[in-house]
C-alpha cells in the first residue's frame, strides 16, 4: 500500500509541476524582443504573460483593427467605459493589464508599455 501511494505522490507532483510552467511560446516572446517598437509591441498583444489568468490583449481584442483611431482618442485623454472617467492611453492598456488580465500595470517608462501603445496608435 505504501509504495501505491508513493506511485501517486510523485505522478500528481509531476502533473502540478509541469501545469505551472508557461508555454514556450510565451517564454521565447519575453527572451525575443524585435528591433522595432511596433512590432514589439503587436507581439506583447499576443502575449498572455503581461496577466495572471492566461488572457492576453488578443483575448478581448481579436481582431486588433477595430481599435484603429485608439490613438487619437485618447490624445492626451479620452472617456473609457469600462473605467467610468477619462484616461490617457497608457493608462487604458494598464487598465486592461490589471483588470481583465490580472496583472500588475506598467510603470510609465517601461519599455512594453510604450511598445504596446506604439503598436495601438499604429492601427
Amino acid at each position: 500500500m505504501g509504495v501505491k501511494r508513493l506511485i501517486l505522490v510523485v505522478l500528481l507532483a509531476a502533473i502540478f509541476a509541469g501545469c505551472a510552467q508557461r508555454p514556450q511560446a510565451e517564454e521565447a516572446l519575453e527572451t525575443e524582443k524585435p528591433d522595432n517598437l511596433v512590432e514589439y509591441g503587436r507581439a506583447l498583444f499576443a502575449d498572455a504573460s503581461l496577466g495572471t489568468n492566461g488572457k492576453s490583449c488578443l483575448t478581448c481584442h481579436p481582431e486588433p483593427s477595430t481599435l484603429s483611431g485608439v490613438g487619437d482618442k485618447y490624445n492626451p485623454k479620452g472617456y473609457f467605459k469600462m473605467a467610468k472617467r477619462e484616461m490617457t492611453l497608457k493608462e487604458v492598456i494598464n487598465f486592461c493589464i490589471e483588470v481583465p488580465m490580472k496583472g500588475k500595470p506598467l510603470p510609465e517608462n517601461d519599455e512594453r508599455l510604450t511598445a504596446l501603445e506604439a503598436y495601438l496608435k499604429s492601427l
